[in-house]
């Protein structure tokens, strides 16, 4: 594994360094310095991170993950108890379930007109 390793980031190294050449000689100098320092800049792994509803950093996935589904389980479920009486008439339009769906033939034929 090692070995496949290698080789990759000798084919890809050998790659950038000719895309770097063919920068200089059509005089892209901007182009040319930007691919340059990027490559130059060592690998930093990505810190991944976010906030629960107090304001606490969670850096553990399950815990950002259930924070992301806490959020969109909110945003998704709508109490329609807890809102004003305009929002609980757009609530109910919502959750009316006499109106039929619509087929995806009719669906397809509505996109294709937008």
């Amino acid at each position: 594994m090692g070995k496949i390793h290698k080789q990759k980031k000798k084919i890809f190294t050998e790659h950038e360094l000719e895309e770097l050449e063919c920068l200089k000689s059509n005089n892209e100098s901007k182009s040319f310095y930007q691919k340059l320092n990027r490559n130059r800049k060592d690998f930093q792994p990505r810190t991944i991170s976010c906030q629960d509803k107090n304001g606490m950093l969670l850096s553990e996935e399950n815990d950002i993950l259930g924070r992301w589904a806490e959020h969109f389980d909110e945003l998704l479920n709508i109490e329609c108890f807890k809102t004003n009486a305009t929002s609980k008439e757009m609530c109910q339009a919502y959750l009316d379930t006499d109106k039929p769906t619509p087929k995806l033939d009719e669906v397809e034929n509505a996109i294709q007109r937008l």
